[in-house]
């Protein structure tokens, strides 16, 4: 599959008031789509203690996924 054709997608939910989840799935590579952290951000706040990453079907990755997982840690 052409990676510019593939579907991306970013999911965020607030499980609760400690929690986050990050769902990705499809392409995530800075040839097809790189994830934002600015994408979630208005979802975090100072009650947000843990972000789970969901693989939610990642195909054809590379260093733009890594770049991503940094920001979030930052």
């Amino acid at each position: 599959m052409n990676p510019s054709n593939a579907k991306h997608k970013l999911e965020i939910q607030r499980v609760d008031d400690h929690n986050l989840s990050v769902a990705l799935s499809g392409p995530c590579s800075f040839t097809a789509w790189e994830p934002q952290t600015s994408d979630f951000v208005t979802k975090l706040d100072s009650k947000v203690k843990t972000i789970r990453i969901e693989d939610a079907g990642i195909s054809d990755w590379d260093s733009a996924l890594v770049t991503f997982l940094f920001g979030l840690h930052s």
